[in-house]
């Protein structure tokens, strides 16, 4: 370990005569460089060296913002940076330090729903009294401003009249918790809600630190009658499918999402359920989607074209070859039904698996239609 000195420039300069006190500077020296990690730890003396005012000197009144770098040296010294981060200013011998999202506690004290997105987007839920919960929300980020994460208190894995409960700062606000309401796909301010906040968000803390959005508070969920419903009513009886999702900000409303995730169902006392994680990840349910789609299009684009072309078109052909006493038109005739059948009860499973076997899609007449068609695909290979 050593002392070095960003200059003007901006550039990273050797101090003159800095290796000369560098054993009476930093003691308890450990520094490794294994498996593709590099460590040191150091007891460092900081109060200054009288021959360099390059040389660090602590001042306790001072407050800090910690620039990190890496990248390469020479024999001359290091080279220009390859990475950085910069962080929030602190005073070096205080406590940063919020109470955070601690995630060893969930499924114990307090239930989860953690993302496996990038972004690290969580909620936990904690019943303190009847009518009140502890929420907390966070999320990585590169923003500082205009920025949200939500979560949605759903009766189905849909957005769709939805209450929410939201960690934002709108454009030219400060971040804090706010109530708001999924009517249909859009997100809509509650009238009025703002003369509530403070009474019905307790004890709130809202943070964006070292690239961590926070929000915690205790939180009145009996609701508010002046809203209609939309503020979020707790029903201990009622199971909810938790839907987060983040975004930006804007000055009146949230931006449509850019990242979500949806829960498994869950009753917000039971804290142990799927603790810590979805039922299915978004990935896997539109991978699933996927599937659905491809081999509905293989089925009914594919297999029932080529079915019906060699029924109509080509049974004068071939008319020697009869493997198993049948002509080959038959045999193609019937084996593209056949899977055509096969595909589209397996595409049937794929999209009701991603929805939780629910029926979330047209109403009941297309419906019908649908399962006519699937009938009659069914029967036409035994006619």
């Amino acid at each position: 370990m050593k002392f070095s000195y960003n200059d003007n420039s901006p550039a990273n300069v050797r101090i003159p005569g800095e290796e000369a006190i560098r054993f009476s500077y930093f003691t308890r020296n450990l520094n490794l460089s294994a498996d593709g990690e590099l460590y040191c730890s150091a007891d460092v003396n900081i109060s200054g060296w009288s021959q360099s005012k390059e040389v660090f000197k602590y001042d306790p009144t001072q407050s800090y913002y910690i620039l990190l770098a890496s990248g390469f040296t020479d024999t001359q010294g290091l080279l220009p940076h390859k990475h950085t981060f910069v962080s929030t200013p602190r005073l070096l011998d205080a406590d940063n330090s919020v109470d955070g999202f601690n995630n060893s506690t969930c499924g114990t004290t307090k239930g989860c729903f953690i993302s496996k997105k990038s972004n690290a987007m969580a909620v936990s839920y904690k019943i303190t009294a009847p009518g009140f919960m502890q929420i907390q929300l966070t999320m990585k980020t590169a923003a500082t401003s205009s920025v949200y994460l939500a979560v949605g208190f759903s009766l189905d894995n849909s957005m769709g009249n939805d209450n929410v409960i939201e960690c934002s700062a709108l454009t030219g606000e400060s971040l804090s918790m706010k109530f708001s309401y999924n009517a249909g796909k859009n997100n809509v301010r509650i009238k009025g809600e703002e003369t509530i906040r403070a009474q019905y968000f307790q004890n709130e803390t809202a943070t964006i630190t070292d690239g961590t959005l926070y929000c915690s508070a205790t939180v009145d969920v009996r609701g508010w009658a002046s809203s209609n419903g939309q503020v979020f009513t707790y029903n201990e009886n009622q199971t909810y499918y938790l839907l987060l999702a983040a975004g930006s900000a804007l000055s009146t409303s949230l931006a449509q999402h850019k990242i979500t995730e949806v829960s498994s169902p869950r009753r917000l006392s039971d804290y142990g359920v799927n603790s810590g994680d979805g039922g299915m990840s978004s990935t896997t349910k539109m991978r699933l989607i996927k599937a659905h789609a491809i081999l509905m299009l293989l089925a009914w684009f594919f297999f029932i074209p080529t079915a019906a072309m060699f029924a109509r078109f080509l049974r004068a052909s071939w008319p020697t070859l009869k493997p198993g006493g049948m002509l080959i038109w038959f045999h193609v005739h019937r084996t593209c039904n056949t899977l055509a059948i096969i595909l589209t009860i397996a595409s049937f499973i794929c999209i009701f698996t991603a929805n939780n076997w629910n029926w979330t899609g047209p109403g009941t007449v297309l419906h019908a239609y649908l399962l006519e068609f699937v009938v009659v695909a069914s029967i036409e290979p035994l006619i």
